[in-house]
């Protein structure tokens, strides 16, 4: 733990000392609400630093910072534990990505839970602090497109360097020169960052490789085969009511 200069703790002493002021009943007994406690180290026997307290907020508020920034949106609630495979093969595919945080390519038919586990990698990375994003393919590149040649950087950089991205439904976007190279820039990035260890990459489907190789440059498709374990998910469609 880095130790904080006295100068900045009685500083800070005395901007958090409203709760010993008011005679209100601290919430934390090692720092009295102060998020300074003493961390003496072999060089500063006298040093101080933040109190357990307040690290743990700071968590939860990255946690917070990261999961707005993760395009969740109404698939906050998605996470593994809430998957609730109604096939074996579902069960299977939930076992094998509830053990490892690494790249997927989760294909199948339509409404059998493929970006409600993905939704849950993103949960889990994001609680482990790892900055992660999902994003449908078709909106990824829709967004590339509208935001024009000169502003797009910002949206590719990010596609292309957050530590972990889901890519959504890849083979439902529309087959062009231009979405083809896209598509190769972007996952050629991630391949590179794959192989020095930076970064993972996770795809759903409805194509097996085998078919979305029929439609997509075969380099785009070995790169993904390279990073990614490979899923079948089959089952009933989840977004039918009984």
């Amino acid at each position: 733990m880095e130790a904080i200069p006295a100068f900045k703790v009685l500083k800070e002493l005395r901007e958090l000392s409203t709760t010993a002021s008011t005679g209100a009943i601290p919430k934390c007994s090692l720092c009295n609400d102060t998020q300074l406690v003493p961390r003496p180290t072999p060089d500063y026997p006298n040093a101080w630093g933040h109190c357990d307290c307040l690290i743990a907020e700071i968590r939860a508020r990255r946690y917070e910072v990261l999961a707005k920034r993760a395009n969740l949106g109404s698939m906050h609630n998605m996470k593994l534990e809430a998957y609730e495979p109604d096939h074996p093969i579902q069960r299977k595919a939930l076992e094998a990505i509830a053990k490892e945080h690494r790249g997927y390519y989760l294909y199948g038919p339509w409404g059998v839970g493929k970006t409600h586990l993905m939704a849950g990698t993103v949960h889990r990375a994001i609680a482990r602090r790892i900055p992660a994003v999902i994003i449908s393919v078709p909106q990824l590149l829709d967004m590339i497109r509208k935001t024009g040649r000169d502003s797009n950087t910002d949206i590719e950089d990010m596609a292309a360097k957050i530590p972990y991205l889901c890519m959504d439904d890849i083979g439902k976007q529309k087959d062009t020169d231009w979405t083809e190279e896209r598509l190769f820039m972007l996952i050629d990035e991630r391949w590179k960052l794959y192989q020095t260890g930076k970064a993972h990459t996770s795809f759903t489907s409805q194509y097996p490789l085998e078919l979305l190789a029929e439609r997509l440059d075969g380099a785009i498709i070995s790169r993904i085969r390279g990073m990614c374990k490979v899923l079948f998910i089959d089952g009933k469609d989840k977004r039918e009511k009984a």
